[in-house]
């Protein structure tokens, strides 16, 4: 479902440029209902500031809470795309732990931490050893939500 919602968004910030009559809202919804799009939640288009479309389905609605992780990462890329152009990042580049000098020394020092790069964390490619699949990983997700500080682990 996040790689669907991600292509959705894309499908439908890509297809609109200056009007939604370049762009057919309810193909979208009947793509939905036929399963062709299978577990999207919700469809919502906003164009100069205002939501022109808002669609639920499949049992979401506006109090439904989603898991937004795959889509916060398109997000967080788009924000660091912004930092850039803005001049408060110079580039994907720059070294993660930069950013985190007041949380220096790390509890779990591990020299690769160094060299991790924004660009490493927005393709999930850093260094370490992280795989939500194998419960002995080190990097397990699920062993981080035991942690207070997440920065540490």
């Amino acid at each position: 479902m996040k790689a669907k919602l991600i292509l959705m968004t894309t499908l439908v910030a890509g297809q609109m440029s200056g009007s939604c009559a370049a762009f057919d809202l309810s193909e979208i919804t009947q793509k939905i209902n036929n399963n062709e799009y299978k577990q999207m939640t919700s469809v919502l288009v906003a164009q100069d500031n205002q939501l022109i479309y808002e669609q639920y389905f499949n049992q979401g609605g506006v109090d439904v809470k989603n898991d937004m992780r795959s889509a916060s990462k398109s997000l967080t890329s788009m924000a660091v795309g912004l930092a850039i152009h803005e001049g408060l990042i110079k580039n994907v580049d720059q070294q993660v732990m930069t950013f985190f000098e007041d949380k220096l020394p790390l509890e779990n020092a591990d020299s690769r931490k160094n060299n991790i790069t924004i660009e490493d964390l927005l393709t999930m490619s850093s260094p370490l050893e992280c795989d939500d699949w194998n419960n002995a990983s080190r990097g397990n997700e699920e062993r981080m939500y035991l942690i207070e500080d997440w920065t540490q682990f």
